[in-house]
């Protein structure tokens, strides 16, 4: 009886993995476009130019929550096992680096120096979040493989 109890427990586990990977793939595809859009449209040469400008839009184009569902059960990976529970909080990491970076402060109180010091780190902590979106994409991929077939490419 406890191993038909243990079973179902695990199954019920493994399902609850399915529907979250989901879930969580539509906020890293979401957020790996919109990031890789962003990381484009940032030419060095061009913020380099007007670093405070390229500041302020970069600030202003960052969503302010985008991994709502992914950051709500961050403390309920355990489904996932540690390596892939582990990417996900890679993902969140590397989001917190590029979010935080940008902090809401108001970019014109930055200097020229200042501001293109920032852009230039957003812009590399960008680079590390959509390898980071990569991967888990990956993960969640085949967490749901058997009820979604057919998943967006990662064409970012």
């Amino acid at each position: 009886m406890r191993d038909e109890e243990r079973s179902h427990r695990a199954e019920a586990q493994r399902l609850q993995g399915v529907a979250r990977s989901m879930v969580f793939d539509q906020e890293l595809f979401a957020l790996g476009g919109l990031i890789s859009e962003i990381h484009d449209h940032l030419i060095p040469a061009e913020f380099e130019a007007a670093p405070v400008d390229a500041l302020k839009w970069l600030v202003a184009e960052l969503p302010v929550d985008p991994l709502p569902m992914l950051s709500r059960f961050a403390g309920e990976l355990d489904v996932f096992g540690p390596t892939d529970s582990a990417r996900f909080l890679c993902v969140l990491s590397g989001w917190d680096m590029v979010g935080m970076s940008g902090s809401r402060e108001d970019p014109a109180e930055y200097n020229a120096a200042q501001a293109l010091r920032l852009v230039k780190a957003m812009r590399g902590a960008q680079a590390v979040l959509l390898q980071e979106l990569k991967a888990a994409r990956e993960v969640t991929m085949r967490w749901m493989a058997e009820v979604r077939h057919d998943p967006p490419a990662t064409d970012w």
